[in-house]
């Protein structure tokens, strides 16, 4: 398959860089630089459609999330505040899903990637359905015509670590939050792929891997060696594939300004 041939050259490539990036002796630059390095990967083999971008996430209700290494969201209908600088802020009903990087991902840093991917998945935003065919375009049917109820446009949540935590201990975190429920499973990350130890984990249903989105009962890891960084690739658009975004409600944004200015108390006007 010339795809999958494609990946596995591109991976190569990248492995290489990354490599490279051990010559940089401060953490952050090697952290930055592998995000980079990710982007490059990413960027040549996914539609234009699909942005990469870093920065916050937020929702209607003023609500944010914390700082994301990657956010993937809609290149064509988003809107995107500050979309050329640095870091940008996201609209929640934009985003496909975000991806945490780390360099060496340690017991601490593990749990920074569960928490930053979980501030993202409380967001709340209107669930899509058989509906919503563009971000902007729905269908509506009278009954008794129904639309499938199944929501199809959760938040995606990725981890790729360079290399770190062994597989036992990274199942061991990931199954411990999800027994004790303090967080809920909904808001746990759904894959982990780590570049250097050669292994991914996956969320699981009995025996089975659970499909993206749907309910799982635990964490598992598969080893998969010098194809982690295809699994990874293939991973991710599987799950974008999957995901029908809407739009931003901007009719609440206008009722808001509106409003505003009937009590004579709108935004400070810029100085």
């Amino acid at each position: 398959m010339k795809l999958l041939q494609a990946l596995r050259n591109a991976a190569a490539r990248l492995a290489a860089d990354l490599e490279d990036s051990n010559l940089f002796e401060h953490a952050g630059d090697k952290g930055e630089f592998r995000e980079h390095i990710i982007g490059r990967f990413l960027r040549p083999f996914l539609p234009e459609c699909y942005g990469l971008g870093s920065g916050q996430v937020f929702a209607a209700d003023g609500t944010s999330s914390a700082q994301v290494d990657i956010v993937v969201y809609d290149a064509i209908f988003s809107n995107v505040l500050f979309r050329d600088a640095g870091n940008s802020l996201f609209p929640c009903e934009s985003i496909y899903g975000t991806i945490e990087v780390k360099s060496r991902l340690s017991a601490a840093e593990l749990e920074t990637s569960i928490a930053n991917g979980a501030s993202v998945k409380r967001l709340v935003r209107a669930p899509s359905d058989g509906g919503d065919l563009l971000p902007y375009r729905r269908l509506a049917f009278a009954a008794p015509l129904a639309l499938d109820p199944q929501q199809r446009n959760p938040y995606l949540s990725m981890i790729f670590a360079y290399e770190g935590l062994a597989a036992p201990a990274v199942v061991e975190t990931l199954n411990r939050h999800l027994a004790s429920g303090r967080t809920p499973a909904a808001l746990l990350p759904d894959y982990l792929f780590s570049y250097r130890r050669g292994f991914a984990v996956l969320r699981a249903q009995g025996n089975q891997v659970a499909p993206f989105g749907g309910p799982f009962d635990r964490y598992v890891a598969v080893e998969s060696g010098a194809d982690t960084l295809p699994l990874f690739f293939l991973t991710l658009n599987i799950c974008l594939n999957s995901i029908f975004l809407r739009a931003p409600d901007f009719n609440a944004y206008w009722l808001q300004v509106f409003g505003e200015i009937l009590r004579g108390a709108p935004g400070e006007p810029p100085g």
